[in-house]
């Protein structure tokens, strides 16, 4: 079973602000049904498939480089 996590959880995860995943999903790095759900009006994300991403190497960043401000990305390193 797929651990459910809050935007803070995943943001502490991942090391960066819960503003930084904000704009992950704004972007489309992070896809709704696939790396997050919505149960109500609360935001749960998908906490192996998030890490699954982003450890594929740095494809997060290269695919999102168009869309995504440079503070962004120095969030991510």
């Amino acid at each position: 079973m797929t651990r459910l996590v809050s935007r803070t959880e995943i943001a502490e995860v991942l090391g960066v602000s819960t503003r930084t995943v904000r704009r992950l999903v704004a972007v489309g790095v992070l896809l709704e049904g696939t790396h997050y759900l919505r149960v109500g009006q609360q935001v749960r994300f998908r906490a192996d498939r998030v890490l699954g991403t982003l450890a594929a190497g740095r494809q997060v960043q290269h695919a999102a480089r168009a869309a995504v401000s440079d503070a962004i990305l120095a969030d991510l390193e």
